[in-house]
């Protein structure tokens, strides 16, 4: 609507029929606890009209009406085919997109005792097409569709932006569920019936196969002596159910032209006794960090929209409770420690990130948290097309950058670089 336009329209002033039933409306003095008010029986009236398609909607207060004031407080216009509304404020002279319920006429929405012409709240039902008795409480309603009808155009785009984004993703690699089960879940267990007999066999739950063991201890920790893992041992009279704890594995991939992404995933696994040969995996991938060539960031977590009611990928970082299972206060989720999966890491072709030495820093370090990494990086250092030269690499250790990073280096890694000369 044009503000122009709307200035030039006639105004609405209130009629000796409204004068005079505001000056019938004597206030009545309401005593509270620590003060007094004057409370009028009706002191609302209204007007409405239709002028170019354009419904206008008087606002009048008993005070003023009282005194032969005809020009009203407040005027509501309404375009339905436009599906706007706009209102100004004669007391402060300023357009307003305010509803209903954020303005002074906030406390006669529900009381239902605001005056109008029958004739006015029937052209007001018939112009918004509302079947509410209350002429008042439709105009409130209608502002309220609208806002809703508004906000879902609004997120509709913004969700549609984000699908785009999520759709660039590569898929996972062919033997990621493999790598997570053998590789990114690191607690693996011994199950054995109990028996005094010296030898007898267990089910390792990494080989997926049973093994000789002699004089088991139910909790007891050790290897297997078929694939070397390090496991538990799990007595089946005594272990109904294993729950292991949640694990963080990371996987890195190409996303576009020197983009990559950063995908976190929560690893878990269950086991009943009753088919202890049957685990149940629980694998949910978390949060999405997009990187660009500058190591600027753009994050995703997959949660319930408020505006959808869906789980989706969201733009923005994790939210969980202060304190679990008290509600409240929210924080901010901290990035964990985790397994890195190796094989993506020489496809990335970002050209700032092979000069950060992430390679050489996950080839010693079983676990790390490449989002601090990748995070203090970008804070510290100034780009200079040159980055490897900033790395000082001494016989045994690795020292990246300052002193926050450091990991031993296998004499073997060390005899790589010599010969190759990548450091």
């Amino acid at each position: 609507m044009n503000k122009k336009e709307l200035r030039n329209m006639k105004l609405l002033e209130a009629t000796d029929e409204l004068i005079k039933l505001a000056k019938e409306d004597v206030p009545v003095r309401d005593k509270g606890y620590y003060t007094e008010q004057l409370i009028y029986p009706r002191g609302l009236y209204l007007r409405a009209e239709v002028e170019n398609n354009i419904l206008k909607v008087a606002f009048y207060l008993a005070e003023y009406l009282s005194m032969d004031c005809r020009k009203p407080v407040y005027t509501l216009y309404i375009d339905k085919k436009n599906d706007v509304f706009k209102g100004y404020d004669y007391r402060t002279k300023k357009w307003s997109e305010s509803m209903l319920d954020k303005t002074i006429f906030s406390k006669w929405l529900y009381q239902e005792n605001s005056y109008m012409k029958e004739a006015d709240t029937t052209l007001i039902q018939k112009y918004l097409e509302s079947e509410y008795d209350d002429a008042f409480y439709a105009l409130y309603v209608y502002q309220r569709e609208q806002r809703h009808r508004r906000l879902g155009m609004k997120y509709e785009k913004i969700l549609t932006n984000w699908d785009q984004c999520m759709d660039r993703l590569p898929e996972v690699p062919k033997d990621w569920l493999r790598w997570q089960k053998k590789v990114g879940l690191t607690q693996n267990f011994i199950f054995y019936h109990y028996s005094r007999r010296k030898d007898q066999t267990g089910y390792c739950s990494w080989c997926e196969s049973e093994v000789p063991i002699s004089h088991p201890h139910h909790n007891a920790v050790g290897h297997c002596p078929k694939c070397r893992h390090q496991i538990q041992y799990k007595a089946l009279g005594r272990a109904k159910s294993i729950k292991t704890k949640k694990e963080t594995a990371y996987l890195l991939q190409t996303c576009g032209k020197n983009v990559f992404v950063l995908r976190e995933f929560q690893l878990q696994m269950l086991i009943v006794s009753s088919s202890y040969k049957k685990p149940v995996y629980s694998f949910f991938e978390r949060r999405r960090i997009l990187y660009d060539e500058k190591l600027n960031t753009e994050e995703y977590y997959f949660g319930r929209h408020h505006w959808t009611k869906e789980n989706r990928w969201i733009q923005g970082k994790l939210q969980v409770p202060l304190y679990p299972g008290y509600g409240g206060y929210m924080t901010y989720e901290k990035y964990n420690m985790g397994n890195i999966y190796g094989k993506s890491l020489y496809g990335i072709k970002n050209r700032t990130f092979r000069k950060t030495g992430f390679h050489e820093y996950a080839k010693v370090k079983r676990f790390l948290d490449p989002v601090s990494f990748l995070k203090w990086l970008k804070k510290d250092l100034i780009w200079n097309g040159s980055l490897k030269q900033d790395f000082i690499i001494s016989q045994k250790t690795l020292w990246i950058i300052k002193h926050r990073f450091i990991v031993e280096i296998p004499e073997t890694l060390e005899k790589h670089w010599e010969l190759t000369g990548s450091a």
